[in-house]
């Protein structure tokens, strides 16, 4: 599991002055989560967002996508969109490009 982009990310979210000392606790708790838990994590964060806002099915596939995409990250640094949509994904990359008439 790579934790480079975990820790980058806490690591850069600016807070407020005095509390470097929680950010750098959260930062070491977030470097301990096995990726079940960290996509159990990022999963949560999905449906935060998706239960409080009204979107549509386009949106909530796009915010699935960003979530499948991060655990295909975690697994392989180097993935490709297309590798990342043959493993998780029925569809191929073209007929998912589709849904959003990205192709």
């Amino acid at each position: 599991m790579s934790t480079d982009a975990i820790a980058t990310r806490t690591e850069t979210t600016p807070e407020p002055a005095g509390t470097e000392h929680r950010i750098a606790s959260q930062a070491d708790d977030l470097l301990a989560l096995t990726r079940d838990e960290f996509m159990t994590l990022v999963n949560g964060a999905a449906d935060l967002v998706l239960d409080a806002l009204d979107l549509g099915e386009r949106d909530n596939d796009l915010i699935n996508l960003v979530v499948n995409a991060t655990g295909a990250m975690i697994d392989n640094p180097d993935v490709t969109f297309d590798e990342m949509v043959i493993e998780q994904y029925s569809a191929t990359p073209e007929e998912l490009r589709g849904w959003w008439d990205w192709s």
